[in-house]
């Protein structure tokens, strides 16, 4: 196992209330993730032993500490850890945009992008208001529906029919 420790892949995008980090580490071994807030700037410190999705299934130790562009409330923000990532929900303790995610200026570190597929633009943001996820159930898989989805692969698809040779 290696002892270097990296910074992990993270994902941000934001709305006038809440910033949503995606820390992206599969099967992460006790992940610690500690919040914390004073008048200017929130702190998001996470730690913990995971796979990588680039170099496979050896663990890896990953640290990583943020100073966000403003403050946070730390007990109304959420922490959901899955398989596939730890996904953070920090409540802002003042509605608004950030101009970006950390408090320091100039260029953004390389381990942190936008994530597109969370991203709403500001004057989009109320029209997709209520279409967001429950983050509060996230991990409760009780009530998933599979009837669904087909397991069996008895359903005819044209991409099943065989392919006319290639000519020469």
């Amino acid at each position: 196992m290696s002892t270097k420790t990296s910074a992990p892949p993270v994902k941000w995008s934001q709305r006038k209330d809440v910033v949503y980090l995606s820390i992206d580490v599969q099967d992460a071994e006790q992940p610690q993730v500690k919040l914390d807030s004073d008048d200017k700037h929130g702190k998001v410190s996470f730690k913990g032993k995971a796979k990588s999705h680039a170099t496979g299934p050896e663990l890896h130790e990953y640290s990583l500490d943020l100073e966000l562009n403003g403050p946070i409330d730390p007990k109304q923000s959420k922490i959901s850890v899955s398989g596939r990532q730890v996904l953070l929900c920090l409540k802002k303790t003042q509605e608004g945009h950030w101009p970006r995610l950390l408090a320091q200026s100039g260029k953004t570190p390389a381990n942190i992008t936008v994530d597109w597929d969370r991203w709403v633009d500001e004057d989009e943001e109320d029209e997709v208001k209520g279409k967001e996820p429950d983050l509060a159930g996230m991990q409760d898989f009780s009530n998933f529906d599979t009837s669904q989805f087909d397991v069996t692969g008895d359903n005819e698809d044209s991409d099943d029919e065989d392919l006319p040779g290639l000519e020469s």
